[in-house]
């Protein structure tokens, strides 16, 4: 009897670290409108959130438990999408990255934002942009962005890496630039040696999908465009140490109601053949307004958070997807995730109660 009980024992150990819990939303105090965004990295210090709110970009600290630290002003009388200011990080270097007017800036501190040092600016050829994301590895800041090429009536999309300890980017390389290609909306990510981006070709609107495609360097090699979905509109990619993560939204038009497929896709990093696509979510909600996000663990597994009408939901990828968990039931306008270690944090703007909740998950 003595032995089967310590058995029994040692069965829920391994349950009960690896398990997950969610702790209680936690109110961060931020009043947001329906048209701000907001975007989390987290260190060994905390929380790094940014909220593009108006025409301002303001920078708060919080605490693992959503203590307040210390917060200021970025920047001012900015007249963008919102969508378009980012913050990163990696250890001790913590990045913002923001769009105004012709030129992307990017800040830098290493002293958990209590100051902050200007990098070199990117300038741009055209004013217009429709997407601008960021991915850190172990040796910099990865960015893409989108241009909408007014005189081609086209958009391009371009990236640029900031290695750590400089403060001006490598030269940019056009994503776009095989004879007839173009697409915007683009997302990045990197593995070993390789950089990956996805955009999607062609215009964009609800009624007016494109191509989703990916291209990718190894070593100092830029591949040929791949084709990775049809019929697409928007998507996003993520790395872990094996398997590359395309995720793509698929437009239904279901009696003259638009419903957007939220679907996912993997390969290993060294191969060519994808999963097949497995539905992660059928939402009324459009994809350019509330776009997902997604984040990596120190053990590699890909963590997501995604949108609809009704609420807020988190997925993890381990060699599989998880069972869905949601997360808020409120309706919300931004959301974004972030990983310590093996913890995860989440943060929305919520709709309903006009502020910003966070949400960790223990791992």
């Amino acid at each position: 009897m003595k032995r089967k009980f310590i058995f029994f024992i040692l069965l829920l150990i391994p349950a009960f670290i690896f398990g997950q819990t969610w702790r209680s939303n936690v109110d961060l105090n931020i009043a947001v409108s329906f048209t701000d965004r907001s975007d989390l990295f987290t260190n060994k210090d905390g929380n790094h959130v940014i909220v593009h709110e108006g025409n301002q970009i303001k920078y708060y600290l919080f605490s693992y438990n959503g203590s307040l630290v210390r917060s200021s002003t970025i920047v001012s009388g900015i007249n963008e999408d919102q969508s378009l200011a980012k913050i990163n990080g990696n250890n001790d270097y913590v990045y913002i990255v923001y769009k105004k007017g012709n030129k992307i800036y990017t800040k830098r501190s290493t002293n958990a934002g209590q100051s902050w040092s200007d990098m070199s600016f990117i300038q741009l050829t055209y004013n217009s942009s429709n997407g601008l994301d960021t991915w850190v590895d172990g040796k910099g800041l990865n960015l893409t962005w989108s241009e909408y090429n007014s005189v081609d009536e086209r958009y391009d999309t371009y990236y640029k890496k900031l290695l750590f300890k400089k403060t001006t980017w490598e030269p940019q390389k056009r994503i776009t630039d095989t004879s007839g290609d173009n697409g915007g909306a683009p997302t990045v990510a990197t593995s070993t040696d390789k950089v990956h981006v996805s955009y999607t070709y062609g215009q964009y609107s609800v009624y007016n999908a494109g191509t989703s495609k990916l291209r990718e360097k190894y070593g100092s090699t830029w591949q040929n465009p791949e084709s990775v979905a049809n019929d697409a509109y928007r998507n996003m990619i993520a790395a872990d140490n094996s398997r590359l993560h395309y995720f793509y939204f698929h437009q239904v038009n279901n009696g003259g109601l638009i419903f957007f497929d939220l679907y996912h896709k993997s390969r290993s990093l060294s191969g060519s053949n994808w999963s097949s696509a497995t539905r992660l979510l059928q939402s009324t909600n459009d994809p350019s307004i509330y776009p997902p996000d997604r984040t990596v663990s120190y053990n590699n597994d890909v963590h997501v958070v995604y949108s609809d009408p009704f609420g807020l939901y988190y997925r993890k990828w381990h060699n599989g997807w998880g069972s869905q968990v949601s997360l808020t039931g409120n309706t919300i306008s931004s959301n974004s995730i972030s990983a310590n270690g093996n913890d995860i944090y989440v943060i929305w703007n919520d709709s309903d109660d006009e502020t910003i909740y966070l949400k960790q998950c223990d791992y």
